[in-house]
């Protein structure tokens, strides 16, 4: 009984930061464009169980992804841990075990400030590209 308990507090317990930092929507760095290589969509969801999900447009010929959010934790009034696992079958090979993201969310915009896979791959370090040392994008609530 205690772990099946425990187990809904957890799952509950995800969806209720993700509500309180607003992330729970659709998000793009240019809502009024259709998704695209360059503008995904990303919508966070519940669902009815309690289980979180992130869901990702990226327009054209590309296949939808969908990530499971494992966990959601509170490090300051405006910046949270999520953890994602890449579970859906359109990841084929390049699926990783999990990414972990550290994002920003104030006044209707998201950042994310690192990321790092589960094989410490880190694509954003300190809130910019590892790749290109530029910063990360700036993604912006869509209308929903």
């Amino acid at each position: 009984m205690f772990v099946l308990i425990a187990a809904d507090a957890r799952a509950e317990s995800i969806a209720v930061v993700l509500r309180s930092y607003g992330v729970l929507g659709t998000w793009a760095m240019n809502c009024a464009e259709r998704p695209s290589e360059l503008n995904w969509h990303g919508t966070y969801y519940v669902l009815p169980d309690g289980r979180a999900r992130l869901g990702l447009d990226r327009g054209g010929d590309q296949p939808p992804l969908e990530d499971a959010v494992d966990s959601a934790e509170r490090l300051t009034t405006t910046t949270l841990r999520i953890r994602l696992r890449n579970d859906h079958p359109n990841y084929g090979t390049s699926a990783v075990a999990h990414i972990d993201i550290v994002a920003e969310v104030s006044r209707g915009r998201f950042r994310t400030l690192s990321s790092v896979t589960s094989s410490g791959v880190q694509y954003i370090k300190e809130g910019r590209l590892t790749e290109s040392g530029t910063p990360s994008p700036t993604m912006r609530r869509c209308g929903n």
